[in-house]
Parts: C-alpha cells; structure tokens; sequence
C-alpha cells in the first residue's frame, strides 16, 4: 500500500451507532486504485475492489464524503503520468462514474497538488489542482454538482514570484459554502484566499 484514505460514505447519516465508510489505497504496480467498503453494522471490511483506473501507481488520494448526496469524491495522483484523476462513487448503486482527468503535468508526484472540499450547505464539491510545470502563478478548478463537472476556471494565485503549486489545501466553513484555499509552490511561498460559494475572493 502506497497511500490511503478512509471516508463516510454519507456524512449526515453518521450516529453513535451506525456509520457506513469508504476506505480507498493504492498498491505497487497497480494501476486501478483499489478501495473496500467498510459494513457498520456488520462491523467489517468487504473484500478488496477495484475502482476504474488511473494507468497509473496512485500515489495520492483524497476521499470526501457528501452530507448532501449519497457520493464520495475520490481524486488520485499516478506516478506514471503525475495526473489527477477525479472520479464519484455513488454509495448506493455502489458503482463509480463520473471519471475526470482534470491534469497530466503536476510538477512532482511526491507532492499532493490537488484537493476537494465539500460546501456545507450545497454539498457541491470544489476541486482544485495543479495542471502543469511550467513557472506561473496560475491554478485550475472545477465543481462537481451532483450530476457533472463545470467547465475548468484559472484563478490566478497572486504569488510575486512565478511558480507552480506543489501543495493544495481546502477547508470548508461550517454552516456556509465557503471554502479557504491554501496553496504552496515551489519557492515555498503560501498563498491564502476564500472561496465564497460562487467565486474566489481575490
């Protein structure tokens, strides 16, 4: 196992007794993430599955439970290409779709370049990641609203030196659909701006 990351599969259904959850890995020279469902009420692990995949080892994943659908979000970095693949489980049919290449040049797989955030209120996934190497200040984004991806944006960092982003980090805010980006490039500045539902407040 390369990397991991557990989820609930619908967070608004967890209680002080039953909590159904995703738990996504990668594995060497495997090129499908691989992912197992966790039973709360059997208190067990299904067998190992395998998501579609990525042609590629995953080396990062990131796994965001929906509170408003019955989704998880998954997003992966390969080490093959250093792409970021985004794609939706939906916990009912317990079938995944909605698989997006959203980049193929993030600067280094040793680094996570991409995250998604959930809104609070919408429950609207924003995800935002690194789409090449070359020294600018940019960085792309998209939401996934239940049924497809926007169209990709470019929001233009601000960092004073021309870089690209290494690390992506998204917070939601409780009770609103704002979302704080935190990026860090490869100078090591960190850039900071909200995200307010609608846009990015520059």
């Amino acid at each position: 196992s390369s990397f991991l990351e557990f989820d609930y599969i619908h967070d608004d259904i967890i209680n002080s007794t039953w909590a159904d959850g995703l738990i996504v890995y990668g594995e060497l020279n495997v090129q499908t993430p691989r992912y197992r469902l966790w039973n709360d009420t059997g208190r067990n692990f299904t067998a190992e599955l395998s998501a579609p995949t990525v042609a590629g080892d995953t080396s990062w994943v990131v796994t965001r439970g929906n509170h408003e659908r019955d989704e998880v979000v998954m997003g992966t970095i390969d080490n093959t290409g250093n792409d970021v693949n985004i794609q939706i489980f939906n916990s009912s049919a317990k079938t995944w779709n909605g698989l997006l290449e959203v980049s193929t040049a993030i600067p280094n797989s040793a680094y996570r370049a991409f995250d998604i955030a959930i809104e609070d209120i919408s429950g609207d996934a924003l995800i935002v990641y690194e789409k090449n190497t070359t020294a600018n200040n940019q960085i792309n984004y998209r939401i996934w609203n239940g049924t497809g991806y926007t169209d990709e944006q470019i929001l233009n960092t601000g960092f004073t030196a021309n870089s690209p982003s290494n690390w992506v980090m998204l917070y939601s805010r409780t009770g609103t659909d704002e979302i704080m980006l935190l990026t860090l490039n490869a100078v090591n500045d960190i850039y900071a701006v909200p995200w307010n539902g609608t846009v990015f407040d520059t």
